[in-house]
């Protein structure tokens, strides 16, 4: 649907009507789609992060929501060692964000799954034990910003030694 763009989750609509979904390029720059109204093949790309500005952060699987306050939230896996996800905030639809930074959220360097319940609460699932990709983890936030509960999910370790790419569906107001 658009020219060198890994998307890791399908298009979301924003507030004005507009589909959008983050993405990265084949090196790993980030950035937001916007579009799909007109056409599904016409997209805008509005940078999120050029990957030549960063030091040690390698950013990969970026995923977004909107949060209560009308703003957009984005989350960024980060493959450079720090074992902990970026954010980014933006408060125009997506079209400008504002530079990624460092949260104390752990991570396996794995990919994680969030949405935003029928409750208005958000979920975020995820390996959250920076030692490697178990156990995988439920996580709570009110707010879509911090997260303030975490569970780990009763998935045996013996048949499963790894959990990876998860994801989430609501059905009935229940995740």
């Amino acid at each position: 649907m658009f020219d060198d763009a890994i998307n890791n989750f399908p298009p979301q609509k924003l507030a004005t009507g507009e589909w959008a979904m983050m993405r990265r390029d084949h090196l790993n720059n980030v950035s937001m789609l916007i579009g799909g109204v007109e056409s599904p093949l016409k997209w805008e790309s509005r940078p999120v992060f050029d990957r030549t500005r960063a030091n040690a952060f390698k950013p990969d699987e970026p995923e977004w929501w909107q949060l209560p306050d009308g703003r957009s939230l984005g989350i960024i896996r980060d493959n450079g060692g720090s074992k902990r996800l970026f954010r980014t905030l933006s408060s125009d639809n997506g079209r400008t964000w504002s530079t990624p930074e460092l949260t104390n959220f752990p991570d396996a360097t794995s990919k994680f799954f969030g949405l935003r319940t029928s409750r208005g609460s958000y979920v975020l699932v995820s390996n959250a034990n920076p030692a490697g990709r178990y156990p995988l983890c439920l996580s709570v936030s009110r707010d879509g910003v911090t997260f303030t509960r975490m569970g780990r999910l009763p998935v045996p370790v013996a048949e499963v030694p790894s959990l990876q790419y998860p994801h989430v569906i609501e059905h009935d107001g229940v995740c």
